[in-house]
């Protein structure tokens, strides 16, 4: 088991634990010296960095190891809260089909 803060962010890497065993870090553009970068974040943004979209950590279906996928803004997504994260519509890994919802900082599966 990981020791997480009251954000849900893990001590060890900074991913979001969403239970479940899925975790998600947040990707972010960030302005910096006047050129917009995109990064993937440790931790909960800062105020220069808007959220763009997050890369989701899960267990295979199968049982097989550990998967990983992306949702982001620009592709449908919208991202209703920071905190707790709340994500719509729900996120269907096209590798490995776990599917599910990140609701109020929780992961649901569908």
């Amino acid at each position: 088991m990981t020791d997480t803060d009251s954000h849900g962010y893990t001590r060890d890497t900074g991913s979001i634990d969403l239970g479940s065993a899925h975790s998600m870090d947040w990707v972010a553009r960030r302005i910096t010296c006047g050129v917009a970068h995109v990064v993937v974040l440790p931790g909960p943004p800062e105020p220069d960095e808007i959220p763009i979209g997050g890369h989701l950590y899960h267990p295979r279906p199968d049982g097989e190891g550990r998967c990983s996928s992306a949702w982001m803004m620009d592709q449908g997504w919208k991202l209703i809260s920071t905190d707790p994260v709340t994500v719509t519509p729900s996120l269907l890994c096209r590798r490995c089909g776990d599917h599910g919802f990140i609701r109020d900082g929780r992961w649901v599966a569908a």
